[in-house]
């Protein structure tokens, strides 16, 4: 089965978080699961490791925003750009006055487009299965 990892999953993957809920982690474990992340979370990770938000909790380094795609790689993630088709499909998902964060509709779209479950620990991303998100919790 193919999924894609919202940033919050895709960080707690890369830095061996142990917040990531049993089902998911079955999941991970799981070698004939092919796992994909969109572009724009590792644009949104970058930033949060350059910007403080996100620091890896590692006691024997210190992790850089440098680190962050070769880090992606060896975790076997696929990094996946966005195109033309998940723009459209972005302009077609509803605008929820309590979701209005653009990177993250973005995202939504582009596992909607692609038809592959996104693995999220955000619960308003919930507000888009009418819309055809396939979403597994990581709570």
């Amino acid at each position: 089965m193919r999924y894609y990892l919202d940033t919050q999953t895709l960080a707690q993957v890369v830095f061996n978080s142990d917040d990531i809920s049993p089902d998911v982690r079955a999941l991970l474990e799981d070698g004939e699961n092919v796992f994909f992340t969109s572009s724009v979370c590792v644009m949104e990770l970058t930033h949060l490791i350059q910007t403080g938000r996100i620091r890896p909790a590692s006691k024997k380094r210190k992790y850089s925003a440098q680190e962050t795609v070769k880090s992606i790689r060896s975790a076997e993630i696929e990094i996946r750009p966005t195109d033309i088709l998940h723009l459209e499909q972005l302009a077609q998902l509803p605008l929820y006055e309590e979701h209005n964060d653009p990177n993250d509709r973005l995202i939504v779209a582009q596992a909607i487009c692609d038809r592959i479950p996104l693995i999220s620990t955000d619960s308003k991303f919930s507000l888009y299965i009418v819309s055809g998100l396939e979403l597994i919790e990581n709570r």
